[in-house]
């Protein structure tokens, strides 16, 4: 299991890489990285962590959406 720093590394490098596609990333005290990604990046966040050399994630195990009516989009 990867430590809470080299999530916190891999977040930020994500990030960079991925440039405007990610909103955010945090690391939970559990050791759970997240991206906030744009809802038209979907497709290729997902598609650049299971084929990048840096990432080669083998398992998504969740994602999630959230509306607010009220606002715009």
């Amino acid at each position: 299991m990867a430590s809470i720093q080299e999530l916190t590394d891999l977040g930020t490098a994500l990030a960079a890489a991925l440039g405007a596609d990610v909103l955010d990333h945090s690391v939970s005290p559990t050791a759970e990285l997240t991206l906030t990604v744009r809802r038209e990046s979907v497709v290729r966040v997902l598609t650049h962590l299971r084929d990048a050399a840096d990432a080669l994630f083998e398992q998504l195990t969740d994602i999630c959406g959230a509306d607010y009516p009220t606002r715009p989009e």
